[in-house]
Parts: C-alpha cells; sequence; structure tokens
C-alpha cells in the first residue's frame, strides 16, 4: 500500500503538497503507525512582526503601532498598543514585540507607523512610516527611540 496526498478537484485547497510525496506502508494487525509527513500551505498570507527599542519605558506605554495600505492611508488595516506590560528589558534598552494578524500576501504596499499620545507642546518627536511590500511569508521590522532626539527611526 502507498500513502499520498489526494489528487484533483477534491483536494484541500489550502495545501500545495507534501513531502515525500508518498510514502510505502505495510499495514500489521490493522493499524498503521509512524507516518511523517510534511504539508506545505500556498504562500498567500504574510506574517508581521513588529519589535520596538526605547531608552524609557515610560515612551513604550504613549505608542500604538498603526498598519495602512499605502492606497488607503486613513483606514488601518491593524492598530496595537505598546505597553511596558508586553516589553521586555534587554542591556539597559526597553521593548515590545508586536505580531500582527496575517496580512495576504498579495504585494500590495503597506506601511506602519507608530503614534504617540504624548503632546507635542510638552514633548519634541517625530514618527517615521516604514514602507514595504507584502510579497513575501514574513516580514520584521525594526523600530528605534532616539532619546536625544526623541525622534522614532527604523532600523
Amino acid at each position: 500500500m502507498f500513502v499520498r496526498m489526494k489528487e484533483g478537484a477534491e483536494i484541500n485547497q489550502h495545501i500545495q503538497r507534501a513531502t515525500p510525496v508518498g510514502i510505502p506502508v505495510k499495514a500489521t494487525d490493522g493499524d498503521i503507525q509512524g507516518l511523517r509527513l510534511i504539508v506545505f500551505h500556498p504562500l498567500n498570507q504574510m506574517d508581521l512582526t513588529v519589535y520596538v527599542q526605547a531608552t524609557n519605558a515610560e515612551y513604550l506605554r504613549t505608542l500604538r503601532a498603526k498598519l495602512c495600505r499605502e492606497d488607503a492611508p486613513d483606514s488601518p488595516v491593524h492598530v496595537m498598543k505598546l505597553d511596558s506590560s508586553n516589553g521586555k528589558s534587554s542591556r539597559g534598552l526597553n521593548s515590545a514585540m508586536l505580531v500582527f494578524p496575517s496580512i495576504p500576501a498579495d504585494g500590495r504596499g503597506y506601511f506602519l507607523q507608530l503614534e504617540s499620545s504624548l503632546s507635542h507642546q510638552t514633548h519634541s518627536y517625530t514618527t517615521h512610516a516604514v514602507h514595504f511590500k507584502a510579497n513575501s511569508s514574513f516580514k520584521l521590522v525594526r523600530l528605534l527611540s532616539n532619546q536625544n532626539q526623541r525622534s522614532w527611526n527604523k532600523n
């Protein structure tokens, strides 16, 4: 007997292929054990992770990360708030890692931008958008805070 992925119109559309293509098996006492297949799904989704580092945990609490499509900049796809409870301390720097929900890997342009609730009247800072295309299975964006200028820069 040979075990392989089903072919034709009845296949699961979420599975692109498997390796190995098939496995020869011999049934003993009606049970088959020890089958190992690796199944691949089509690359139609992109996972986005954002890593933010700040010199002060208080800055993290004021931030939110906004993900927008370039063709609809006023309609965010996802917005995530940062705070020190989801951050960690690393070599004296405070940081937060955000995992956004998957977006379609359709080649469209997106941008990610940090926004702060700090008043521009009492604080001096600028924000910079990070632009990318959704054309791969994974994207990591690193954002750093410069305490002297209080500006948010992409790394």
